[in-house]
């Protein structure tokens, strides 16, 4: 499902990583609706050759195959918490440290509206995830 939402979100369509995907998602389509798969992959294989010429089935095809590098992140979206409650979402480097991650949450426009004017106490960072302000009225 989230292959199918992402590949309708896309908007380049005529990409090859957006036919990788949609071919992709048609095997792994093919165990559940085999005869639709069929069809669709061959609709693939004509809109790719421009003819409809006729390839080999979806069921012959091997297995869409886990590439492991390509599901590390470069960026996360770190959730902002003001005593507790969530202010909203920045992003920063998936790599950051824990110190790292308290400044770049400090000096975000987010963080500067609700802690402006007050005394932040203490500030928890869990990395990866968010970063909580505790304030105290100045």
């Amino acid at each position: 499902m989230k292959l199918s939402n992402a590949l309708t979100d896309a908007t380049c369509t005529d990409s090859p990583v957006y036919h990788e995907g949609i071919t992709t998602l048609v095997k792994l389509l093919a165990p559940f609706a085999p005869h639709m798969a069929e069809e669709l992959w061959h609709g693939l294989a004509g809109q790719q050759s421009g003819q409809g010429e006729q390839t080999a089935s979806i069921h012959t095809q091997p297995w869409p195959v886990l590439d492991e590098s390509a599901l590390v992140a470069d960026e996360i979206n770190l959730v902002i918490q003001i005593m507790g409650k969530t202010r909203g979402t920045i992003t920063v480097p998936a790599d950051s440290d824990k110190a790292a991650l308290e400044q770049y949450a400090r000096e975000s426009e987010l963080a500067q509206r609700y802690i402006a004017g007050k005394t932040v106490k203490k500030i928890i960072v869990v990395p990866g995830k968010l970063v909580n302000f505790v304030v105290v009225p100045a």
